[in-house]
């Protein structure tokens, strides 16, 4: 059998046969066009029906997440050993994607372009930033195609991993690029394609990355970076080992105790998992944190001078040194710094040129100097030295309302759920001292997505300790309210308990949703008489909420109220997606006695092919008995069932059988 790996290789000879390299870089359009013309493999010229389009939209996205992974993969050996759990977490995760995907087709091919790399023709990832970019490194060296294929081991994909990551440290030892080192490490199920005719790698792009690798060494060399500098890196990485944790699922974790939620809740059967999780403010399509490991900052340049540092920190200069490397230089030059007065002054300067970034939350770069500072400031408090008195106030500044007015209305303006980890690392970093001043930041932010980092954080920064939040319950803002609920249900005290219910009285929805959801773990017969007052609540979310309590915890009183509700004229009028919660939830509690009111309203569809609503409400709520009654009649069901009607009858039996 012809590899197809082979047959695109072999027509991309063809259709570049006759050129040369001149033509290539002198008509990029041409060339652009030519290699897009390339046939693909197994497509077919029959449209795809709107289920195939489902399906392939959802593998796009699947391999969106596979490539973030292995993204991760790679800054994380940046940062660590190979040995580190970080990196196990990461190659294992990637790994598991893969094989996903081998379980569809047994190769996975993917095209590289100079910013981009796609999988039959869908862009799966993308970075216009060449110096950190994958596709770029990639298709410098020639790599046109790279196809994974069935049979992979963890050891190869390991030592793929690994290659990629650090196919800079490979290029400074030697001349080697990538597509020499794939065939050096001859994988027996990662194949590549290589085009050289298409390599538009100049020689003036060659000199400028030279001149930009002495600059680098210019710079190593000026402040004397040699064993100090790897002492200091190897400290920073440690303690940031202890404050931020990368979980195996990819998840920025915010250093919380794994059981913050009491098992008497998550061990609970939950008759909502199989298809109502959306129904309480989750999205079933939200992609994955991606805040295990920050992005890695913009570049900025160094002319090996303090000075020259701070103005590039202001945008004055070209790119060359990036932030990650001036936080490098400020850290040695702190720990280097013994006289009390230049190092005030050196801080205040340095305090005006973060300023610009702070207001622009360009908050990448901050961290990338602020971690170090961090560390240091903690460090020389610990050892009383005198630096921590002044790297306190420089953090104590940096948090002043009028500089977080700024921050807080730039992430209102244009947030983005790729900052999560930015913004988490920031305030992370911060004083303890100025938690006041923060939450009075968060009150200020309008994104939900974003108040849950800024949380998240502030309960790191304050040590898990409930103070700090306690003040705002009472607080006018509902959304410092709804934040303060959330980071107590978190910190798991059962002592604020009382004044989130007090809470319940308010006006505002979502904090009546928060509370709800905060008492969860917790049972007692005056939550059970609030889930229960709820059900009449005027807005759908909050009925939801307390349904959702009253089927984990089977509360059978809660069985007349809701009947009672599910008999009224007006039910019908509500939304489909409402409704369903109530069958499930009435099918959960009340078992085997709602049974003949859901079979009477299933029966008369018996053998036909439409499935209205009524009668797949009905189907549902005899999916959440669990009685061999109900499996036996939704079995026989389905045997007679046709259609559309048939396809739910499966669904649903599947699920019952799983459950």
């Amino acid at each position: 059998m012809v590899d197809p790996l082979d047959e695109l290789l072999e027509s991309l000879i063809d259709e570049t046969e006759g050129l040369d390299d001149t033509d290539i870089v002198d008509r990029p359009d041409e060339a652009r066009e030519t290699f897009q013309n390339l046939p693909t493999i197994d497509l077919s010229d029959a449209p795809l029906s709107q289920e195939d389009r489902g399906a392939q939209r959802r593998r796009v996205r699947d391999l969106q997440r596979l490539m973030a992974v292995f993204l991760k993969a790679g800054k994380t050996l940046r940062l660590y050993s190979e040995s580190h759990r970080y990196f196990a977490g990461f190659t294992d995760e990637f790994m598991t994607r893969l094989q996903e995907q081998h379980e569809i087709t047994e190769s996975l091919t993917f095209e590289i372009t100079p910013h981009a790399i796609n999988w039959d023709g869908h862009v799966v990832f993308e970075n216009p930033e060449q110096r950190e970019n994958l596709a770029f490194k990639l298709y410098r060296d020639g790599v046109r195609l790279l196809q994974f294929r069935k049979g992979l081991t963890p050891e190869e994909v390991r030592e793929f991993v690994t290659l990629v990551a650090r196919e800079t440290d490979a290029a400074k030892s030697g001349s080697k690029d990538l597509s020499v080192l794939f065939w050096e490490a001859d994988f027996k199920f990662i194949h590549i394609a290589v085009a050289e005719t298409f390599i538009e790698f100049t020689e003036e792009a060659q000199r400028v990355l030279e001149d930009l690798e002495d600059d680098l060494q210019d710079l190593q060399s000026k402040f004397a970076f040699g064993e100090s500098e790897s002492e200091l890196t190897a400290q920073m990485f440690a303690s940031d080992e202890a404050m931020f944790t990368a979980g195996k699922d990819g998840t920025f974790s915010t250093g919380l105790d794994e059981d913050y939620e009491p098992a008497a809740y998550t061990d609970f059967d939950d008759p909502w998992s199989e298809d109502l999780g959306h129904m309480v403010g989750l999205d079933e399509d939200a992609e994955e944190e991606e805040t295990a490991l920050p992005e890695l900052p913009p570049d900025v340049s160094d002319e090996n001078r303090m000075q020259a540092i701070l103005e590039d920190l202001l945008g004055l200069e070209a790119p060359y040194a990036s932030f990650e490397e001036v936080g490098v230089v400020l850290a040695e030059v702190v720990l280097r710094e013994r006289d009390p007065d230049d190092f005030a002054t050196l801080l205040r300067h340095l305090d005006e040129a973060l300023s610009p970034l702070l207001a622009t939350a360009s908050i990448g770069p901050l961290n990338a100097i602020l971690r170090r500072l961090s560390l240091l400031a903690r460090s020389a408090v610990e050892q009383e030295d005198f630096s921590g008195e002044l790297l306190e106030q420089f953090f104590v500044k940096l948090c002043s309302a009028d500089r977080l007015d700024l921050l807080a209305r730039a992430i209102d303006l244009d947030w983005n759920p790729q900052w999560a980890g930015e913004v988490f690392t920031f305030v992370s970093l911060q004083s303890p001292s100025s938690i006041d001043e923060l939450l009075l930041f968060l009150g200020k932010l309008r994104s939900l997505e974003a108040r849950r980092v800024v949380t998240d954080s502030l309960i790191l920064l304050a040590d898990k300790r409930a103070g700090p939040f306690l003040p705002g319950l009472s607080n006018p803002n509902w959304r410092l309210a709804a934040d303060a609920v959330h980071a107590l249900a978190r910190i798991g005290d059962p002592t604020a308990i009382d004044q989130m219910l007090g809470l319940f009285a308010r006006d505002e929805h979502s904090l009546r949703v928060e509370i709800l959801q905060a008492v969860r773990p917790f049972q007692s017969p005056r939550i059970q008489d609030l889930m229960v007052a709820a059900l009449r609540d005027d807005h759908p979310e909050v009925r939801l909420a307390a349904l959702r309590y009253l089927a984990v915890y089977k509360i059978r009183d809660a069985v007349q109220p809701i009947s009672a509700v599910m008999a009224t004229r007006e039910f019908a009028q509500r939304s489909f997606d409402e409704r369903r919660g109530w069958f499930i939830t009435l099918g959960s509690i009340a078992g085997g006695s709602a049974m003949t009111a859901f079979r009477r309203r299933a029966e008369p569809a018996r053998g036909t092919a439409v499935a209205s609503d009524d009668v797949h409400l009905a189907l549902l709520g005899i999916r959440s008995i669990r009685t061999p009654e109900a499996l036996d009649f939704l079995t026989k069901f389905d045997a007679q069932a046709q259609g559309d009607l048939r396809l739910l009858t499966r669904k649903l039996l599947q699920q019952r059988k799983g459950g």
